[in-house]
Order: C-alpha cells, then structure tokens, then sequence
C-alpha cells in the first residue's frame, strides 16, 4: 500500500482518538502515519500527541481536568505542519477543544489552510 492509496484524493485529517494514529483519511478511516509523506520527527511528535490523549483516563473527560485548549493548540500546530509539508494535500483539523465545550458540530473540524506571511517592512 502507498500514500495515494491509504490517502485518496490526498485528503487526510488530524485528530486524536483512543487506539488510533490521529490521522485519518476522507472515508474516516483511520490510516497508517507512516505512509504519509512527511519527516519521520513530524510522525514521532503526532505519535507523541496522540499517546498523551491515550493516557488521559475516562474520568478525567468526565471531570473535565484536562487542558484541551492547550491539548487543541499542540494538534493544530502538528496540522499546521503537516499542511506545510503537504502543500498541495486538503488537511483538516479536528479541534477537542471545540467538541468539549459543546460548540456546533460543524466548527469541530475545519480545514487548514497555507499560512501566507507577510514581508516585514
């Protein structure tokens, strides 16, 4: 199997899950990150990110002890990345932050867009 077949249409997003590798393709499958073509250290810290959410205990959700905003600002900087490296790639985001706090639905994933930076002057 290669990328173009685990990632149809070159289409993948980030998220975490329980049991998984945070990267899943447009079908909702979850797919193998070593068939994604970015740097091995860019798969190591989505591994790292997603074995911190495997850590995280049932009744910490319950008990909403968990920082997510700061764990959905790390996901989003790794999806910042991999659109980086994927130009050319539909990366979306799946933001827990925004799924905790009961926002609708339709905002807990969205697509990351190129970063544009502007030349200083």
């Amino acid at each position: 199997m290669n990328a173009d077949d685990e990632y149809p249409g070159r289409w993948v997003e980030i998220m975490a899950d329980h049991s998984a590798s945070g990267v899943w393709n447009k079908k909702y499958m979850e797919c193998d990150v070593d068939l994604l073509p970015i740097t091995q250290d860019l798969r190591n810290r989505l591994a790292e990110w997603t074995r911190d959410y495997e850590a995280l205990d049932e009744k910490d959700f319950e008990n909403e002890q968990v920082d997510w905003p700061g764990f959905a600002a790390r996901g989003l900087l790794l999806a910042q990345e991999v659109k980086a490296a994927l130009p050319d790639w539909t990366v979306n985001y799946h933001d827990e932050a925004r799924a905790r706090a009961r926002m609708p639905p339709s905002t807990w994933s969205y697509e990351i867009r190129p970063s544009v930076r502007k030349p200083r002057t």
